[in-house]
């Protein structure tokens, strides 16, 4: 698995998601975050599977952030 470490300003709290697409834009996996906590770091695993519970192949996968309006983006490997 992988550990996916992010912050959140106190300004922009709420509700938020972490969306995992394949380097050609598909989305495999949606990880819910409920309300994190605001201004310090959160740490959310990530097995490598996607949504239908199968494991995802080596390669090159870009996160997608959202939490209220707000978006980031970031990139992570998958390594076997």
């Amino acid at each position: 698995g992988t550990i996916i470490r992010y912050t959140i300003p106190a300004s922009m709290g709420g509700q938020a998601k972490i969306d995992i697409y394949d380097i050609i834009g598909e989305k495999v996996r949606t990880i819910g975050l409920g309300v994190p906590t605001t201004g310090t770091y959160n740490y959310v695993t990530w097995d490598g599977r996607n949504d239908s519970g199968n494991q995802v192949a080596s390669g090159v996968y870009i996160g997608l952030l959202k939490s209220g309006t707000n978006k980031a983006f970031f990139k992570m490997a998958v390594i076997k």
